[in-house]
């Protein structure tokens, strides 16, 4: 009846709204986590580059009373050095960044194109169906 065919189309479209609403969540919470990853990531690198300069300051203290020419020099070479691992992490993480939002985004866009088609489909089926008990029932 056509009672039942309404209530069927509500049913599929109940049912693919939620199926939607659980893709996007479930996306959304793998973009956190990776964004949590990601700055995890960045944040243990800058503090083992800080570990590094410290201990490299250290060294260079103890150093100085036997050379401070050599000490300064390698001071300098390892500050510069452990700044270049912190841009070059920093670089990745935010290419990384990009990549998986934009692998996101793709799929979040075919997931709603594919959720639509099939409500689409589901609505066509319906109406086919619908007119196909009109027709009986005026028969």
């Amino acid at each position: 009846t056509a009672a039942h065919a309404k209530a069927e189309v509500s049913n599929v479209a109940t049912k693919t709204d939620t199926a939607a609403k659980t893709d996007v969540k479930r996306v959304d919470t793998s973009v956190k986590n990776d964004a949590k990853r990601v700055d995890t990531s960045v944040k243990n690198d800058a503090k083992h580059a800080t570990t590094v300069v410290k201990h490299d300051t250290k060294h260079a203290d103890a150093s100085v009373k036997h050379d401070a020419k050599h000490v300064d020099t390698s001071a300098k070479n390892d500050a510069n050095h452990a700044t270049t691992v912190v841009k070059h992490d920093t670089k990745h993480a935010d290419a990384s960044v990009k990549s998986d939002a934009k692998r996101v985004d793709t799929s979040v866009k075919t997931d709603a194109k594919r959720v639509d088609t099939s409500v689409k489909n589901d609505a066509k089926r319906v109406d086919t169906s619908v007119k196909n008990d009109v027709k009986e029932d005026a028969a």
